[in-house]
């Protein structure tokens, strides 16, 4: 049944290099270049492959690239191949939230949705429908991996080895790090000021709605949402979950064609007008202006702050005190201390820090507190602080003792590595698989996916 399968596929579409001759090779559209299992694969998702990583820096290219994309892409196949066969499942939804995410990536990357749609050479419906089917195989391939590597771990003993084992002049140069604590006072926006804001947009809201002026005009002028600013306002089909919660509480609790009132969310104020309603899916503009602070609020801050530091004097510690008068939520839990978003550990690598940070923070001694310091963020936020340096790596070569979770992930790479070319070898002995002879002789694979030899049919 297998090879009948094969031999059907192999009649409708030619593998490269096997023209008969008098054919015509300038109307073939596609070609199978491998079968694994019961999937296929075709030239012209390696060429996209080849494609997309030609962009990159650091692919090889010509003949190098080809055949490191056509094996990883085997394997992709052989991964998708096994995942049907155990009957495992991607629910619709993890597909649309996929197809979603790298909708927003793409278009956040490329400016706006026009131009996203004028570099991809179609609308953003039409890259839906397209990528459902590719996102729901490379999903399914996903899942697969990880159930290989459900058991893979690694205990003190096999780091160590695995570090014993590695060539010591082979060891990554690791970058200096710091580990350090804060207490951040934001200054507060007076309510005074926000009940000002707030009168202010209702009003441009009850405007639009009259029909005095359009809700592209308004936003272009007040709007301080920069992705929409300049697009009315507007943003295209959203699945839920796209946005805050308060946002989509105001879109799916208004009518569409209306403008909900004006609400408030970590972002500022906003009200929305509800354009589309499809489901879980909208289509919703609105205009968002934020409560401005003013220097009185961070003279106000500062005070605070010197508040704080006046406790640690007298009473607490400075762990206590950043629990008690911090506003920065995520440290305060922590005692004060300030998780590398990265990697999820107290450790920051120097160049990743604010340059105003740094600044303060290096000329500190392991446990000492610096003063109040006023610093501004990469949105331009102005906050004061005070920082304490808690360690201090200087640059070095990578060791188990300063680089202990960097080694135990590169052992426990290795080790899935090794399993996963296990499980590889082990699935091709009971998968069917056959792979364009032209190919076969270019390339070097790792594995054997030569299987059958296509030309005998």
């Amino acid at each position: 049944m297998k090879k009948l399968i094969v031999l059907l596929l192999i009649s409708t579409c030619t593998f490269s290099g096997f023209a008969q001759p008098g054919q015509d090779k300038g109307k073939l559209i596609d070609q199978i270049v491998a079968v694994v299992g019961n999937e296929i694969l075709l030239m012209s998702e390696v060429e996209a492959q080849k494609l997309q990583l030609k962009s990159q820096e650091g692919y090889p290219t010509g003949d190098e690239l080809h055949c490191m994309v056509m094996e990883e892409m085997l394997r992709e196949k052989l991964l998708l191949h096994q995942a049907r066969v155990d009957s495992l499942e991607v629910t619709q939804a993890e597909v649309d939230g996929e197809i979603e995410r790298r909708l927003q990536y793409y278009i956040g990357m490329l400016g706006d949705q026009k131009k996203f749609e004028e570099y991809y050479g179609k609308s953003v419906a039409q890259f839906r429908e397209d990528f459902k089917d590719p996102i729901r195989e490379q999903l399914l391939a996903e899942r697969m991996k990880r159930q290989i590597y459900t058991e893979v771990s690694v205990t003190p003993e096999d780091v160590s080895k695995y570090f014993t084992n590695l060539n010591t002049d082979s060891l990554p140069l690791i970058n200096a790090k710091v580990a350090y604590s804060q207490i951040l006072i934001e200054p507060e926006v007076r309510e005074k000021e926000e009940r000002r804001t707030r009168k202010f947009l209702d009003s441009i809201r009850t405007e639009i709605v009259k029909g005095n002026t359009s809700m592209m005009i308004q936003a272009a002028i007040h709007s301080e949402d920069p992705g929409s600013k300049y697009k009315g306002g507007c943003y295209d089909l959203l699945q839920r979950g796209s946005f805050v919660p308060e946002y989509e509480a105001a879109v799916f609790t208004t009518d569409e064609g209306s403008y909900s009132p004006v609400f408030e969310s970590e972002y500022g104020l906003h009200f929305v007008y509800v354009e589309e309603k499809r489901g879980e899916y909208y289509k919703a503009c609105h205009i968002l202006m934020r409560p401005k602070v003013t220097e009185a609020d961070i003279d106000l801050a500062k005070m605070k702050l010197d508040t704080a530091k006046q406790m640690m004097v007298d009473s607490l510690t400075f762990n206590e005190a950043a629990s008690r008068y911090s506003t920065d939520l995520k440290s305060a839990k922590a005692g004060g201390k300030v998780m590398n978003p990265r990697t999820g550990s107290v450790m920051h690598e120097v160049d990743e820090l604010n340059r105003q940070i740094f600044f303060v923070i290096d000329k500190l001694k392991v446990g000492e507190v610096s003063e109040p310091v006023k610093v501004e963020d990469e949105d331009g936020e102005t906050y004061y602080a005070i920082y304490r340096l808690d360690k201090r790596v200087e640059a070095h070569r990578a060791n188990l003792r300063d680089d202990y979770q960097m080694i135990q992930k590169a052992a426990e790479g290795e080790k899935r590595e090794k399993v996963f070319t296990t499980w590889i070898e082990d699935a091709l002995m009971k998968t069917y698989t056959t792979v364009d002879p032209e190919i076969l002789e270019k390339c070097e694979f790792s594995q054997n996916w030569a299987g059958e030899d296509v030309s005998k049919f």
